[in-house]
């Protein structure tokens, strides 16, 4: 056994060192045993192609079923929304969607443990839940869903207990702040609410500071990772701006402006900030450091979605391309890529064709980010969802240096890396 781990160790450390330094668009294929030796980090939790909800660790390995009662038939039908991890990765939750015909019956909040341990129904309704966030602290989780014609958020406590609704609207976009003391809400859309919500020990004791900001065409507010600042977007006469302010709306100074609609969020140690600045979910990326003088990075793509890195250091992001064919005919494809902010450098990891499940979180990733991230807890490694071969849709994993090739971990329609 130590021979074995002396040789597979010299013999790993040789081809990271070796991908790390191959030319770019150079490729090894990624071995099933250069993926069981490297060192796995965090779990990965996917939608399975029967509609059931998995963890797996990123070589493979490791795969356990939380659930094994999805169904689809011509009657009725039972399946699972997006699997959202506790920040400290121990915990996740997911939506049980049940019913027949076009009608849900009824929907349930539940939560596991990673190893499938737990499993309990820690809320049951029959309003349609659309969005779900746990509390960074862990004691709770902040679920949207639609009441009557608007929606509700509320607050699930996973120690048990009533959940307590504190605020509404339509449409209605929010981030929890570091501590999980308080959210910041945009509600009822352009010209609508920006608030500051702070939450007392019972979630129904709301303290509500409103900014005096008449907000543009965007949609998720974002906290600095320190809590101290909100990035959102203020409506103007022929121009919107991109704002930064103190959580209570002091000391706004504009960072950017804009003419359709923008996404953004912080990189997770705040020194950056990214921002698409969409017409109808595509258009072109830009990052900036607020704090200091240097160069903004602008990425002049069609791109979609992006997820910042845990260590701040690249942005993952995918485009779509025009491309045309020997015989004239045009189309299109999907890639995903990496940006380097350091150097300014882009590189392409693979091609991709997204998986419904995937689009479906597209045109509002500037929220799922928050709730979400595509990153293993190391930066080195992306998950991502695509259809292949014949109507098959995976789970595949693709080494963040773009040097090694993409590699099927399991058959499913969405995957997610835990936090830590």
């Amino acid at each position: 056994m130590e021979r074995w781990s002396l040789f597979s160790g010299v013999w790993l450390a040789g081809v990271l060192m070796l991908t790390a330094c191959l030319p770019e668009g150079v490729r090894l294929p990624e071995s099933p045993l250069t993926a069981a030796l490297v060192r796995k980090s965090g779990v990965i939790a996917y939608i399975g192609q029967d509609g059931n909800v998995y963890t797996i660790d990123q070589s493979g390995g490791n795969q356990v079923q939380l659930t094994n009662d999805a169904y689809l038939d011509e009657t009725s039908f039972r399946f699972y929304g997006v699997p959202i991890w506790a920040a400290d990765g121990e915990a996740l939750a997911f939506v049980a969607y049940e019913g027949s015909g076009d009608d849900l019956s009824h929907n349930s909040l539940i939560v596991a443990n990673k190893d499938g341990s737990g499993l309990r129904e820690a809320y049951k309704s029959s309003d349609y839940m659309v969005y779900y966030h746990w509390s960074p602290d862990g004691r709770n989780i902040g679920l949207l869903s639609q009441l009557s014609n608007t929606l509700a958020l509320k607050m699930v406590p996973i120690a048990g207990g009533e959940p307590q609704i504190v605020d509404a609207g339509v449409p209605f976009y929010w981030d929890w702040s570091p501590d999980g003391r308080a959210v910041f809400i945009h509600a009822d859309g352009e010209a609508g609410r920006l608030a500051y919500l702070q939450l007392g020990e019972n979630a129904a004791d709301v303290i509500e500071f409103s900014l005096d900001i008449v907000p543009s065409a965007f949609k998720a507010p974002a906290f600095s990772p320190d809590g101290s600042q909100i990035l959102v977007a203020q409506r103007g006469e022929t121009e919107s701006a991109l704002i930064l302010a103190n959580a209570d709306g002091g000391e706004a100074r504009i960072l950017a402006t804009f003419k359709h609609d923008i996404a953004f969020a912080f990189s997770p140690d705040g020194t950056r900030i990214a921002y698409l600045n969409s017409n109808e979910l595509l258009g072109p990326v830009t990052v900036i450091d607020p704090a200091s003088q240097r160069e903004a990075i602008e990425l002049d793509e069609q791109v979609y979605a992006f997820f910042w890195s845990p260590d701040s250091r690249s942005l993952a992001y995918f485009t779509v391309e025009e491309i045309t064919d020997e015989e004239g005919r045009t189309g299109k494809i999907s890639w995903l890529k990496v940006l380097d902010v350091a150097s300014g450098r882009s590189r392409s990891l693979t091609q991709l064709v997204p998986t419904q499940h995937f689009l479906q979180l597209v045109p509002f990733f500037d929220q799922y980010q928050h709730a979400l991230t595509l990153w293993s807890p190391d930066s080195q490694y992306l998950v991502f969802s695509s259809n292949y071969g014949d109507n098959q849709s995976g789970i595949f994993v693709v080494h963040a240096s773009g040097n090694l090739e993409p590699r099927l971990i399991a058959e499913g329609q969405l995957g997610v890396w835990s936090w830590k």
